[in-house]
């Protein structure tokens, strides 16, 4: 992905980055394109898209 695009809520259109505004020259790699609540850490966020998809 060239850009990736942040939201407060999904009915927003929130703000775009392009990717190497936040230091991913190369592409911005994401799971998904959609994601829901920040989490703390990678292994938060890895296990609070594990439980979603269960």
């Amino acid at each position: 992905m060239r850009t990736l695009s942040v939201a407060a809520d999904p009915s927003h259109h929130g703000v775009t980055f392009g990717a190497a505004a936040v230091g991913m020259d190369r592409g911005i790699r994401v799971w998904e394109p959609v994601s829901t609540l920040w989490h703390p850490s990678r292994a938060a966020a890895d296990r609070a898209l594990a439980d979603a998809t269960r």
